[in-house]
């Protein structure tokens, strides 16, 4: 079933993709329950649209790089995607567990919105930015380019979230994602938010129902209980953050969004 249906995803996306699949509860559970209705088969490029994440969107990257190669540089190599490469305009801070799929629609409801020039503007993504088969160390611990992400922040100077859904999500508990929100605002650098056209009529009718809305969905950010995925990363995030306290980087951030969501309101 699988080869089958396959067929009409990018080429560059099948094999390593099919091979997480077939073994995902979720894919088999969605086949069989389409063969009980009768409802036509899902192709598997609308299945990895909707249900894949950031960290399954990395194995097909690993399987068509190889050692301090990234997808950018693989892009920028290519004579016919060349032009899709560019100095890194805006910095995207996301965390892995979101659907890169959504993310991508976000990026252009905010080109259209904020009237950008799509030739112009260029987004900082660690998934196609960092070597993904350097990532990680022997130990599996952050690689070096991930540890510069603060300096990429502070380079680039002007960072959007990806925030979904708005009051809560899942970024706003990752450590990572509030360590970049903090270089963000100890820079002085633009911060915006990234928001789908469905999160943005939830957010603009919770504030008419509730002016303490914003406060409310912000007041729990406290990057004593944020996590990440390995925990020397986390040890690590804590002892830089330990540097400045733990309470700052909580107000910056707090700052940071309530300055986004009384400007959009």
């Amino acid at each position: 079933t699988n080869a089958a249906a396959f067929g009409d995803c990018p080429k560059w996306l099948p094999h390593p993709v099919v091979a997480v699949l077939s073994n995902d509860d979720l894919f088999r559970s969605e086949w069989a329950r389409m063969a009980e209705t009768g409802e036509p088969p899902m192709l598997l490029s609308e299945f990895v649209a909707q249900h894949m994440n950031g960290y399954a969107e990395q194995i097909p990257m690993r399987y068509f790089t190889s050692g301090s190669q990234s997808m950018l540089r693989k892009l920028s190599n290519d004579p016919l995607t060349r032009h899709t490469v560019g100095k890194a305009t805006i910095f995207v801070s996301w965390t892995l567990s979101d659907n890169p799929w959504v993310i991508l629609v976000a990026l252009r409801r905010f080109v259209d919105e904020r009237g950008l020039d799509p030739k112009t503007t260029f987004f900082w993504l660690c998934n196609y930015c960092i070597a993904q088969n350097a990532a990680r160390d022997a130990d599996g611990n952050a690689g070096a380019e991930v540890k510069r992400l603060g300096e990429g922040v502070r380079t680039i100077r002007h960072t959007a979230m990806f925030l979904n859904p708005w009051d809560q999500a899942g970024a706003l508990n990752r450590a990572w994602v509030l360590w970049e929100l903090y270089h963000t605002a100890a820079c002085e650098a633009k911060f915006d938010v990234l928001i789908t056209e469905v999160e943005a009529a939830r957010f603009l009718d919770a504030l008419a129902k509730d002016t303490n809305a914003v406060a409310n969905a912000f007041a729990h950010i406290d990057v004593r209980n944020a996590t990440a995925h390995n925990p020397d990363d986390l040890k690590a995030i804590m002892a830089d953050v330990a540097t400045i306290g733990a309470d700052h980087l909580n107000a910056t951030v707090f700052t940071q969004l309530r300055g986004w969501a009384v400007g959009v309101a």
